[in-house]
């Protein structure tokens, strides 16, 4: 929607100056989630040995609507 350009590029733009290296994602992990739970959405955080892991479900009356699984992996030299 065009509502969340505005919030997706500012993350995008912020996913690319964080200088995490794989599997200690902290700052992005939070960063997403804080986004989609300002959205409505349940986040599960450190759901597998990866503590950054979480898995995101908007639901909305009985049955789950949608549910997001990223791995977003980024190489810093």
């Amino acid at each position: 929607m065009k509502k969340h350009d505005p919030d997706l590029r500012r993350i995008s733009l912020r996913i690319h100056e964080l200088q995490e290296l794989a599997f200690h994602e902290h700052q992005l992990s939070n960063l997403l989630s804080q986004f989609l739970e300002q959205e409505g959405f349940t986040v599960d955080q450190g759901i597998t040995a990866d503590e950054t892991a979480f898995v995101a479900t908007f639901s909305q009356g009985k049955e789950p609507v949608v549910s997001l699984n990223a791995v977003i992996s980024k190489r810093v030299l």
